[in-house]
């Protein structure tokens, strides 16, 4: 049996659990998907796919055919987004987007994903609804609210329904010394001297060891893209993917959107600190550029715990996951480096 290329040996073998075999033959059903992104298009899917998601046609790369015998009952997804992260995951959309259905790679993953989706439901998170699992596999079978890509929430909006969240709980305050251990392995996370030095030079201009500084700590998303937020016909949000969720400061999700979208600017993420800061009464006598610049080095910070936390250190073989985290901490380094403060930046 072939592989199914250009998709992974692990993404084939996942197919196959599902019901998709890779086949050829006059019993083989012909099925050509189109990339977009990240994703895996039907091409009688394709007008819906780029009206929904505003995709520029230009990012449209033509796959070749993939030979596919589907087993009795198996549906024909209109969209397959596959993930070699460092759990190799597979999402299936239906025809009709009233469905998803979620293949891991490994039952750890499974469990780990129930468990943050349950955490985050008890803290009023609304999640997807279960309509089928199986750990032998392992999956998960969830139910869509509304069309597929329809009413995407907004970065604005998501951190407006992480604020409330995080408003309504009690949080956990830990002191800054909660990062020592991460930051005495810091060469042995990181693959580059330089970046593990850069870190260190942040941690000194931001100040963040003077004072007693205390963080609410919570678990946070890790990964609150605009696209793991949707919302119903009532307005109800519902969160998915929980791939990166963790235990980090509650700053944490909003320094990433801030990171990530232009629209969520640096006065927004201080407006949505600052609401943060009174409601958990924490010291509020830094003046902006010294807040603006602790923030930058508690999120580089939280991603070397989320890295330490997942064995992904300098030693691992290279994995999405990991690549992206480092990309991040890069970014909130050459933030710090425009700060105001003039925090030491890239060599």
């Amino acid at each position: 049996m072939g592989i199914l290329r250009p998709i992974s040996p692990n993404i084939a073998l996942l197919l196959e659990r599902v019901g998709c075999r890779a086949a050829s033959g006059e019993d083989a059903v012909r099925l050509l998907y189109l990339k977009i992104g990240k994703w895996l298009v039907r091409p009688d899917s394709v007008a819906l796919f780029l009206g929904r998601r505003g995709v520029r046609l230009s990012e449209l790369v033509r796959f070749r055919p993939l030979c596919l015998r589907l087993a009795k009952g198996i549906p024909w997804y209109s969209f397959i987004l596959p993930r070699d992260k460092e759990f190799t995951k597979l999402s299936l959309f239906s025809l009709d987007g009233q469905y998803k259905k979620v293949v891991w790679g490994n039952t750890e993953q499974f469990h780990r994903e129930l468990s943050m989706m349950e955490s985050f439901a008890a803290r009023g998170f609304a999640v997807p609804k279960i309509i089928d699992k199986d750990e032998r596999v392992p999956f998960v079978k969830q139910e869509l609210i509304g069309k597929l890509f329809d009413n995407y929430c907004t970065p604005l909006q998501v951190s407006e329904l992480l604020l409330q969240a995080h408003l309504g709980s009690v949080g956990e305050l830990f002191n800054i010394s909660y990062y020592s251990d991460v930051e005495i392995c810091l060469g042995d996370l990181l693959d580059s001297v330089s970046l593990s030095e850069r870190i260190k030079r942040l941690i000194l201009a931001s100040g963040v060891h003077s004072g007693d500084l205390s963080i609410p700590g919570t678990l946070v998303h890790g990964d609150p893209h605009a696209g793991n937020f949707f919302r119903d016909s009532d307005n109800t949000v519902y969160v998915t993917d929980f791939d990166r969720a963790f235990k980090a400061s509650i700053f944490y999700d909003f320094v990433y959107l801030h990171l990530k979208y232009d629209m969520y600017t640096r006065p927004r993420l201080m407006e949505a600190i600052g609401r943060i800061n009174t409601h958990f009464k924490i010291n509020t006598s830094f003046s902006e550029p010294e807040l603006y610049l602790k923030l930058l080095t508690l999120f580089a910070l939280d991603s070397c715990v989320y890295l330490q936390s997942h064995g992904l250190g300098k030693t691992t073989k290279s994995r999405s996951w990991k690549r992206f985290t480092i990309r991040t901490i890069k970014n909130a380094l050459d933030k710090a480096a425009l700060n105001d403060l003039g925090a030491d930046g890239r060599q």
